[in-house]
């Protein structure tokens, strides 16, 4: 096995359809699909008849921030003087256990595979720029533009987005663009060509299909309580799914799905469904917390009357001072006031 000493080296890890891939391609970058300022551009890679991948990275032995302070007592994670993480990474060969190799940091890069129709809406929403995910808590007053009513034809549209928007997206091919244009766009042919122009119906019913797939495979790392009422269930499972589209479109696409009536699927209803079970939730929680405070205030009052003591007050009996009464007898006329 080989010790990695070169800086300069570095691993990419492929998904297994691209492992005896040998062709030539290069890396490129698109303005992130979700049009959130805070987040940077994505990096992606073609591949002809494979499809776009985007490049990830990956560090071992990293904690998150939210757990910063409880790692930091527990004494978990280690860092060098310029923050990264000391933690070493062995690659092994299982067909050859002594081809490995180990490399002297757990960082790595890997492709996974990447859908540009996210890319084309967040084009097509690019009027509406958000800070921060927070942002998406409260919707808007309006989450519709005045946007292109013109259909054009796919090599117009290709040309469209690198002139007006990003001139990277002259590393799509005209293949993979397509595909992604006829997810998000009513078409129409004249005279034998097709022209396309992008809609907000059609995008809706693109995030829809991809709601119904992550519910098809719900994350089973998602934690979410097997005790709900079975309707409930499938509503939380539903707003959870559009959550996390989140990442991926801008603001008026997550809105547009959130309110969408649908015959299929009832986004509106779930949302609304599964608010108000957790909204009642914390009425009867906040209920049952009153009623157990006011039980214990009247325990409490009982058993302080009961040991309180009664002080009597005591009262001295004083006997009254008898009075001599004045007579008229003998002596008493001989002690006359003189006159």
């Amino acid at each position: 096995m080989t010790v990695g000493s070169d800086e300069r080296r570095w691993v990419l890890v492929l998904p297994p359809e691209l492992v005896d891939c040998k062709e030539d391609t290069k890396i490129f970058s698109l303005p992130h699909p979700s049009n959130n300022s805070s987040k940077e551009r994505v990096h992606l890679v073609e591949f002809k008849d494979k499809g776009i991948y985007q490049l990830k990275s990956h560090e071992f032995s990293r904690g998150c921030s939210y757990n910063k302070n409880q790692d930091q007592s527990e004494d978990r994670y280690h860092y060098t003087k310029d923050g990264k993480a000391i933690k070493s990474t062995l690659i092994t060969n299982e067909n050859d256990p002594q081809d490995g190799y180990v490399m002297e940091d757990g960082d790595f890069q890997y492709l996974s595979k990447m859908d540009i129709t996210f890319n084309l809406i967040g084009f097509f929403y690019k009027p509406f720029v958000v800070q921060d995910e927070k942002d998406y808590l409260k919707e808007d007053a309006a989450t519709t533009f005045q946007n292109d009513n013109r259909f054009l034809g796919l090599r117009d549209y290709h040309d469209l987005l690198i002139d007006s928007y990003d001139p990277e997206w002259s590393n799509v091919s005209l293949e993979m663009f397509k595909v992604a244009l006829e997810n998000v766009a009513d078409p129409i042919e004249e005279a034998g060509d097709i022209y396309y122009k992008i809609t907000t119906q059609k995008i809706t019913q693109c995030l829809i299909r991809k709601t119904k797939q992550i519910l098809e495979v719900f994350p089973t790392t998602i934690p979410i309580s097997s005790s709900l009422p079975p309707d409930i269930l499938e509503s939380a499972k539903v707003t959870i799914a559009v959550n996390l589209l989140i990442s991926l479109i801008p603001k008026p696409a997550y809105w547009h799905l959130v309110n969408y009536t649908g015959e299929e699927l009832n986004v509106a209803m779930a949302f609304q469904k599964y608010e108000n079970y957790m909204q009642n939730l914390k009425e009867v929680t906040k209920e049952k917390e009153s009623l157990i405070q006011n039980a214990m205030n009247v325990g409490l009052a009982n058993e302080s009357n009961s040991t309180t003591k009664t002080t009597k007050k005591v009262v001295k009996k004083t006997d009254p001072q008898r009075k001599v009464a004045k007579g008229k007898g003998s002596i008493d006329g001989f002690f006359k006031k003189a006159k």
